[in-house]
């Protein structure tokens, strides 16, 4: 990986910068903030390692489906699974489902979605449900384009799809746009915000609702309101179990960027209460942020939207530009992308001096 323009500063802001991760991972002067896998438009996999600021970065073989909108790294199996997305012909949403396995070279088909999901991250996501398996689910596909309707399916742990039922949170069985998605608990996953865009209607209802699935009666329910309305953002689980939700839209037509919402907001399932924390740093876009949380300390990293830098979180809320580059044309709204172990074994097929 390189940082932009190769200059020694940059590193120097880079090396200053990883003072303010104080983690265990950072043992024997060893930087192990491991590596981001994301997926462009046109299926080319890059991979940045974020602990060589200066180094190439890395392309594997190319993903056989353009922009897949979900992508899950199974710590248990070592492998990292695609799913749907957009035919190279035609960009049709696509069904097919493929797996990068850690030592293994090349992309290895697996069983396909049974439903057609929208093919852009920004109605589709994917979660991990312990015990049962991986969740894809969000707005469906018809007439050309995403649709408002829900549409949910699981991988379960035995390799087989299964459809669940279509009912959405919102009225009419619909889901909401841009919303952002977690796995609150072993029993339910959470969703929140997005915005209640119908179809052909140019202003939304940006949303601070919150909804949970549970999967012991695969229902919806309402859940925790947040305190600001937000669409187009990012979140995450801590290493502490709470949630985080970090910037969006918050009004305008069609997620307008110019109505930013830069607050960052904590759910604590222990009091069931949201709180507001530091915001967002002038400089640090607030558009379709890609989050992760990367080790125990509650250090979290944010993916800007562009792809421009990357920054860090530390525990006590302060943000960091770590000066990373990801390369051209990630897109937060539409391009997927995974954090990855340090020691996840992959074969670059080309080196690209960024």
């Amino acid at each position: 990986l390189q940082m932009k323009g190769f200059r020694d500063d940059r590193l120097f802001i880079f090396l200053l910068g990883l003072n303010y991760v104080q983690t265990d991972a950072l043992t024997n002067s060893k930087k192990q903030l491991g590596n981001i896998l994301w997926i462009s438009m046109n299926g080319t996999v890059t991979v940045v390692n974020l602990d060589d600021p200066v180094g190439d970065v890395c392309e594997l073989d190319l993903y056989p489906i353009h922009h897949p909108p979900v992508l899950v790294y199974r710590e248990e199996t070592k492998d990292v699974v695609g799913c749907g997305g957009g035919y190279p012909e035609n960009d049709l949403p696509a069904v097919e489902c493929y797996v990068y396995s850690d030592g293994e070279e090349g992309w290895t088909p697996v069983a396909p979605l049974p439903q057609q999901h929208c093919g852009y991250m920004y109605g589709t996501k994917g979660l991990r449900v312990p015990g049962l398996g991986w969740w894809v689910g969000g707005l469906s596909w018809n007439y050309g384009d995403c649709q408002y309707t829900a549409v949910s399916d699981l991988y379960a742990e035995s390799g087989e799809w299964n459809s669940l039922p279509s009912d959405g949170p919102l009225d009419t069985d619909r889901m909401p746009v841009s919303f952002c998605a977690v796995q609150l608990n072993q029993t339910h996953s959470l969703i929140t915000g997005g915005d209640s865009r119908g179809t052909g209607d140019a202003y939304a209802e940006y949303l601070n609702t919150t909804f949970v699935y549970n999967w012991e009666t695969l229902e919806w329910s309402a859940f925790v309101p947040m305190l600001n309305r937000r669409s187009g953002h990012g979140c995450t689980v801590t290493a502490d179990g709470r949630v985080m939700v970090v910037g969006g839209v918050n009004s305008g037509y069609k997620l307008d960027r110019s109505h930013e919402e830069r607050t960052v907001e904590l759910f604590d399932p222990e009091t069931g209460a949201w709180s507001r924390m530091e915001e967002l740093p002038a400089d640090l876009p607030a558009w379709f942020p890609t989050l992760f949380t990367i080790n125990k300390n509650n250090n979290v990293l944010l993916l800007e939207d562009g792809g421009d830098d990357v920054w860090i979180r530390n525990p006590n809320g302060h943000w960091t530009n770590l000066n990373i580059f990801l390369g051209e044309g990630f897109d937060g709204a539409k391009t997927a992308a995974v954090h990855l172990p340090t020691e996840f074994d992959f074969t670059c097929v080309n080196n690209v001096n960024m």
